[in-house]
């Protein structure tokens, strides 16, 4: 997974997301075509997955140690590029091969289609305990219309809030706590921002506006929790007072530009340019974090009064190829790439989130200060990411796309529109979209 997600991106890797549309129906127990047993006697398992180069000494040492504990099981580990990652993995199941096991991120309704297994077995065989990992996410992401589970998680990944403490020091204002209120926010990054030195308050607006648990929390949603509804929802008061107050904070002017924001790149976006004061972070991107050449922290996400704060969490997992006729070896390597075990291991580096809380707990992440607050974040209610809700999104993302730019960026020279004509006139075309394509199912 790349390192920072903001919204754009988000709705970008939607399109990804819906690239096995089209991969046929497979029956568990049939062959892959691409495991086999070598003259050695061992069983080969094939497993392709789509991480940075610098993630590839870390995976190596972990297939390594997963071989010398099962000598009997041979991993055939592939890395693929992950702008062509999905596609090939689609062109292999619609052919009925395909690695045995791989890493991805998926709706839930794609283990509809058949060529992801069913672990159930497998977890119940075993007694292996999933209430282990973060929940309610690893529920939410994992388990089909059938209640049954189809993958174990590899991390687990949130957002939370980033602060450029020397901006906030330079400012002589105080950082923030964990109980501060969106009026809190807007007033402190109206305080920041300086655009003489081109240092604004925040680039919120810009990255991450969508998809967000403020929004959540103010009652309003972008689509339903099943992926097929935005009448009532992308329109409803709640959903339009979020987009107002996003216009609130681009005419404040402390929001970034997202003419300034799109020539800021690496890994950290327009934060780690130190112009920014306050962003949105993802621990998918925590080590890049520390290359910054500043000091900051990390905030839970500002509270709205009277309202129970939502977090934001998702995370990256392991499947199993339905049709793999070696699933008990697969199943093996599964088991272990999700094991404490492997999880303490991770933690060295911190490649990625470990996704059992207690191993955040016994090797003291939670005493760190920023990484505490992903950890706070991820035992907080959430809901599934709009984006992976269902496969609907691929048909609407570019109308999301142009109510954000309406309301809210709109192009030089154009001004805002009024978020309550934009999202009810959207829903009702967005809704048709859906329903066609729901149609066509």
């Amino acid at each position: 997974m790349k390192k920072r997600m903001g919204f754009a991106l988000l709705l970008i890797l939607a399109l990804v997301l819906g690239t096995l549309s089209g991969c046929s129906n497979g029956k568990s127990g049939s062959n892959s075509g691409n495991s086999s047993n070598d003259s050695g006697g061992k069983t080969e398992i094939v497993f392709w997955q789509p991480d940075l180069a610098n993630w590839q000494p870390l995976y190596n040492k972990l297939v390594k140690k997963f071989e010398e504990s099962h000598p009997n099981i041979k991993v055939k580990m592939t890395n693929i590029p992950e702008e062509g990652y999905f596609e090939k993995l689609n062109t292999a199941f619609a052919a009925g091969k395909g690695p045995d096991l791989w890493v991805g991120w998926y709706a839930t309704d794609e283990f509809d289609r058949g060529y992801i297994a069913s672990i159930d077995e497998f977890i119940e065989a075993d007694n292996w305990d999933m209430s282990q990992y973060f929940q309610p996410i690893t529920d939410l992401r994992l388990k089909g219309s059938d209640d049954k589970y189809y993958g174990l998680p590899r991390d687990f990944s949130n957002y939370v809030m980033l602060y450029n403490k020397d901006l906030f020091d330079k400012a002589q204002i105080p950082y923030p706590t964990d109980n501060w209120t969106f009026d809190d926010f807007r007033r402190i990054a109206k305080q920041l921002t300086d655009t003489d030195s081109k240092t604004y308050g925040t680039d919120i607006v810009t990255d991450g506006w969508g998809d967000s648990p403020l929004l959540w929390s103010l009652g309003g949603d972008m689509i339903s929790d099943d992926g097929w509804t935005v009448k009532g929802i992308l329109d409803s008061p709640q959903t339009v007072k979020w987009f107002e107050l996003g216009q609130q904070i681009v005419n404040d002017g402390s929001n970034l530009p997202s003419s300034i924001a799109e020539t800021m790149t690496g890994d950290n976006g327009p934060f780690g340019s130190g112009k920014v004061a306050i962003s949105i972070g993802s621990m998918w991107g925590y080590n890049s974090l520390k290359d910054l050449p500043f000091k900051f922290g990390a905030v839970s996400y500002p509270q709205i009064p009277g309202v129970e704060n939502y977090g934001w969490s998702d995370i990256v997992s392991w499947f199993m190829n339905s049709k793999s006729k070696h699933k008990q070896e697969t199943w093996q390597f599964m088991k272990f790439m999700s094991s404490t075990e492997i999880a303490q291991e991770v933690v060295e580096e911190m490649t990625w989130g470990p996704p059992i809380p207690s191993i955040w707990e016994d090797q003291k992440l939670v005493e760190d200060e920023v990484l505490k607050v992903f950890y706070e974040q991820g035992k907080r209610p959430t809901k599934t990411p709009t984006y992976v809700r269902s496969n609907s999104w691929q048909a609407i993302e570019n109308s999301i796309l142009g109510i954000v730019t309406d309301t809210l960026l709109p192009l030089k020279g154009t001004p805002m529109k009024n978020p309550q004509e934009v999202l009810s006139k959207a829903a009702d075309e967005i809704q048709k979209t859906l329903d066609e394509t729901k149609g066509r199912k």
